[in-house]
């Protein structure tokens, strides 16, 4: 980063939000400690559930529908791109590929919840044909779209998935982890410099592989914060709540008629757009949307309120719903730490409406169609193992590959 980038660094307004950015993270860690301790005095977190046919019926369901979710939206983004720039848009830099999708940005929200979303399902679920898909689909993206400079639009589910994979697996060590931090940290660097010049246009030394160049990178979620302070700093009034209405307020208009509501690219309630308009593309956070809306009383309270949530899904028992559950929860979370607040209830509510339609129709296919085990049968695979009834069993029992021909649809086991 030169010193022009780093300018606003060096402002008593980015000092406050350091300072803003510290106490949102103390806030969050307290909520989520606050879960923790008093779940600590109730019934003890369930390691594992009692395996139902359904929830093999679930599981095989999940995989069609994140490998359908996967190839379709990775589909329309070239259908957008191509119609927009032409192959040619695939080696830009990244500046003129928000130039020219800039009038696709609803169709691309939708396409990077659905390929978020899918990467979360195929990536954490069992194998399978599916699965394999889906996989295939999203390398042959992530090759096209890392280069591009779309990092968080992969990064951030990426992470989603490992949180979800952490529900249903061992943790991963903490060496793996680290090194894994270090690659990409590294990454972030190195896709900075190409998507500043395309990648048709990139020679190697503009290329940097500095781990540190990638942990300012990562500071620059700061700027947003700064440039809100400075605008208190100089008289402008917060506004009380008004950004986390607007998207319940926008989603009225389509449910009552006679709703007003101005178009969104005037609507200054919007923070994207009112720090495209005031700055330019510099994205956002949900310290200085917090800020913006109460000020510092509001940090604490938004990151606590949202620590909250995220201690509470991660005392759920870890079952397949319960864990893309918590995945539909930290996704739009994580998008948000770089964006406004106005896409998260919508997308929230979208990927609820999803799983809870894939439950249901599996649910009803086993209890019309496929609930062919006898009671014996269903007590065999809700108790795997010749099991004790009701207790608890390894968080990582799968369906089995292989199935019974005549009798049970699934049979379980344990693995380490």
């Amino acid at each position: 980063m030169n010193v022009y980038t780093l300018s606003w660094l060096h402002t008593e307004a980015a000092k406050n939000a350091a300072v803003l950015a510290l106490v949102g993270a103390l806030a969050c860690a307290a909520g989520i400690q606050l879960v923790a301790r008093f779940a600590a005095f109730g019934a003890q977190r369930p390691v594992a559930w009692r395996a139902r046919m359904s929830d093999a019926r679930f599981e095989r369901a999940l995989a069609k529908v994140g490998a359908f979710m996967t190839a379709g939206s990775a589909l329309v983004w070239f259908v957008v791109i191509i119609s927009s720039g032409g192959v040619a848009l695939l080696f830009a830099s990244y500046g003129t590929y928000l130039n020219l999708t800039g009038h696709a940005a609803r169709v691309m929200s939708l396409v990077w919840l659905g390929l978020g979303f899918g990467l979360v399902i195929v990536t954490t679920a069992l194998p399978s044909p599916w699965r394999r898909f889906g996989l295939i689909v999203l390398g042959a993206f992530v090759l096209v779209a890392l280069p591009l400079g779309l990092r968080g639009e992969i990064l951030f589910p990426l992470a989603a998935a490992g949180a979800v994979r952490a529900m249903r697996r061992k943790p991963l060590s903490w060496r793996t982890t680290l090194i894994l931090a270090v690659a990409g940290l590294v990454m972030i660097t190195a896709l900075r410099d190409v998507r500043a010049v395309s990648l048709g246009a990139v020679e190697r030394e503009d290329v940097g592989f500095n781990l540190w160049a990638g942990v300012a990178e990562l500071g620059g979620s700061l700027q947003p914060v700064q440039k809100v302070v400075s605008w208190h700093d100089a008289g402008v009034d917060y506004i009380w709540g008004a950004s986390y209405w607007a998207p319940i307020d926008r989603g009225l208009y389509h449910l009552i008629p006679g709703w007003n509501r101005v178009p969104a690219e005037e609507d200054l309630r919007l923070m994207n757009v009112l720090v495209a308009r005031r700055v330019g593309m510099i994205g956002f956070s949900p310290v200085a949307e917090a800020f913006h809306n109460f000020g510092p009383i509001g940090v604490a309270a938004v990151l606590f309120i949202i620590g909250l949530i995220i201690g509470g899904l991660d005392r759920l028992p870890p079952s397949r719903f319960n864990q893309l559950l918590a995945g539909a929860v930290f996704l739009p979370l994580l998008i948000n730490v770089r964006n406004s607040f106005i896409f998260v209830p919508f997308h929230i509510g979208l990927i609820l409406t999803l799983l809870v339609v894939v439950r249901w129709y599996t649910r009803v296919r086993w209890y019309t169609r496929g609930k062919r085990t006898s009671p014996a049968g269903m007590y065999r695979l809700a108790v795997p193992n010749g099991g004790t009834p009701g207790m608890s069993y390894a968080p990582h029992s799968r369906p089995n590959s292989h199935a019974s021909r005549r009798g049970s649809r699934t049979a379980l086991r344990s693995r380490p």
